[in-house]
Parts: structure tokens; C-alpha cells; sequence
């Protein structure tokens, strides 16, 4: 890949999805490739009807690989194994709170004294809550390793993976059933998973509201959807707009906002949960672009200090995540029976 390369991207103006015809769209910013450091301008806008904040002008589809390279942070494999006591904690809090009664029985003394454990450290995560000899599809599961987890749970899982090399590291490093290619293009049965799981998918794709009919179809009555998206009305957007370490412009098109969320699943799903994450990487990454740029005493403390982000980035983060105030949200939620 080369410099010539990115001349050659073409890009398309588009209307907003949700409002079509009856949308006004606000340009809010531009902001460059900041994650990759790659070549070019990229363009935020906001559309005043429904909040749906996207990107607009946007590389054509059959050029948006080029944003993504193969040594990408998300597609670098991690195989950072739990020590004992970590393990077991987990399996209790997976017992106690996500009915994995495969692992072994409920003990309500053990779930309240990990409740606090639970609430700060798996409240947010896109974990399943037990199924039978459940059929889990992950997508966009890079090289593999929470679909390797969910495995061991004892779920039957498949994954799906654009990026050839994470898949290919998937299958032939952790044995695991994943395919290579775009979710659109991979035919799956109907009415054949109970699980499916996109974490920080989504906001990649340039046809959202497709990719959800088609897990609608794919999913068994009643089955759980779980992804996890940017959310664009945190505080991290707030303070630092074009600076923000979650905008990852150009891959991430579009960032929705609750009532985008409602819009997507109407008539599919119910019983809908959105739960605030806790990222203090948002606030830090995005105070070091900003410091990079602009200086300033404040960002360098907040992008450097090791104290200050463990003593007070993230207890704050936290608890702006119980008050809905941060920029990152897990969505629950069940297909209609």
C-alpha cells in the first residue's frame, strides 16, 4: 500500500438513512485518520431531524479496505490467559448473574458479595446469558479470542471476519469455525443462532439497518442480539469534538444515538437494554491527540500522569457510566417470538 493508492479513493455524498427526503443535515467537523495516521480529510455531519451524526462526504465502499490495516490494534492477536483465583471469580459471577448453570449452582451470599465485581467489571460486557447446547455467531471477531472464551462456556459458536489474516489466525491458531468475508455475502441459515454478538461493528457498516434485518433473520425466536457502538452524546465528544479517540474516522460511518437505536430494532426486537460503558482510554486517547496538536498543562497531565488516570480518570469514567454520561453503550436485546 502506498500513497498512490489513497489518491485513487473516491468518495460519495449520501442522505441520512433514517429520514431520507425529510432530513437538514449540519456539518459539525472534520478530522483525519488519528488511529492509523493514513492520508486524508474526513468529514462529520448531524442530521437535525433524528441526531444521527455520520460521516458525509465517505470513501466508496470498495475502497474503505485500504483504512484498514492489516496491523490495525484490532486485529493484533492478544493470548493474555486468567490466572486461577480470576478464573474462578468469573465463572461464579457467570453462574450468579448470566445463568450458566453448566458451570454449576446459583449461591445468592456469593452474588451479593460480587455484586460490586459484577456491576464494575461485567455489567457492560457483551456476554450471553446461558442457553442450552446454544448456537452463538460473533461478528466481526478478529483474531478470535472472545469467541474462543465464549467457547469454553460451551456455546457452539461461528464467527465472521473481514480482515483475512485475523480470520485465518482464528481458525488455524484457535481451532475455531470462523469465515473470511463480509456479513452481507455469507449465507446462514434462518432462524438457526440464539446468540448473535457484534462488538464495535456496526458504526463500521455502510448499510446498518440491512445488517440488522439480516440478524433478525438469522436469529431464533427470542434470541439475544448484543453489539456494543460509539455514542456520540458522551462527555468525550462534548470535550474533545474532533479530537476524539472513538470518531476512528473514516472506518466508523455512522455513530448512533438511542433513538437510532430504538428506530433499528423497531418491530424486530424487545425487552431492549442500554448499558453505559466505563473506557477510560476514551478520555485519555483523546486528551493525548488534542495535547499532540494543541499543547496545553491539563491534557498533558490527563494523557501522561499514570496516577491521575488511575486515581481519578477512572473512578470518574465510571461513575459517568451510571448516569449515562459516557461514550461508549452495550445494547441487550431479544428477537421477537
Amino acid at each position: 500500500m502506498d500513497n498512490n493508492s489513497f489518491d485513487k479513493i473516491e468518495f460519495e455524498t449520501v442522505d441520512c438513512p433514517f429520514c431520507r427526503d425529510e432530513q437538514e443535515l449540519k456539518n459539525l467537523f472534520s478530522a483525519p485518520d488519528r488511529l492509523n495516521n493514513l492520508p486524508g480529510e474526513f468529514y462529520v455531519v448531524k442530521c437535525q431531524r433524528c441526531g444521527l451524526v455520520f460521516q458525509n462526504p465517505r470513501p466508496k465502499e470498495k475502497w474503505i479496505e485500504l483504512y484498514y490495516p492489516d496491523n490495525a490494534g484490532y486485529f493484533v492477536p492478544s493470548d493474555v490467559r486468567m490466572g486461577k483465583l480470576k478464573k474462578r471469580i468469573d465463572e461464579l459471577i457467570l453462574i450468579n448473574f448470566f445463568g450458566y448453570k453448566n458451570l454449576g449452582s446459583k449461591n445468592l451470599a456469593i452474588k451479593i458479595l460480587l455484586f460490586l465485581v459484577f456491576v464494575y467489571f461485567y455489567r457492560s460486557k457483551s456476554i450471553p446469558r446461558y442457553v442450552e447446547n446454544g448456537k452463538l455467531l460473533e461478528i466481526g471477531c478478529s483474531h478470535g479470542a472472545k469467541l474462543e472464551y465464549l467457547k469454553e462456556l460451551g456455546w457452539e459458536v461461528k464467527g465472521i471476519e473481514f480482515n483475512k489474516k485475523a480470520a485465518q489466525y482464528a481458525k488455524e491458531k484457535r481451532g475455531l469455525n470462523v469465515l473470511a468475508g463480509s456479513f452481507f455475502e455469507v449465507d446462514l441459515s434462518q432462524g438457526h443462532f440464539d446468540v448473535v454478538i457484534m462488538d464495535m461493528v456496526l458504526e463500521h457498516l455502510y448499510c446498518p439497518k440491512e445488517a440488522i434485518k439480516k440478524v433478525f433473520e438469522i436469529l431464533k425466536p427470542g434470541g439475544q442480539l448484543i453489539f456494543s457502538i460509539p455514542y456520540f452524546n458522551g462527555l468525550e465528544y462534548k470535550l474533545f469534538k474532533n479530537f476524539s479517540y472513538g470518531l476512528q474516522l473514516p472506518a466508523h460511518i455512522f455513530f448512533l444515538n438511542k433513538e437510532n437505536v430504538a428506530d433499528l430494532l423497531k418491530g424486530m426486537f424487545i425487552n431492549t437494554k442500554i448499558i453505559f460503558q466505563h473506557f477510560d482510554r476514551d478520555v485519555v486517547a483523546s486528551a493525548f491527540y488534542k495535547h499532540k496538536e494543541k499543547g496545553g498543562f491539563w491534557l498533558k497531565i490527563v494523557s501522561q500522569n499514570k496516577i491521575v488516570r488511575w486515581v481519578f480518570i477512572k473512578p470518574s469514567v465510571f461513575i459517568m457510566s451510571l448516569f449515562g454520561l459516557t461514550s461508549r453503550i452495550t445494547v441487550k436485546t431479544n428477537k421477537i417470538r
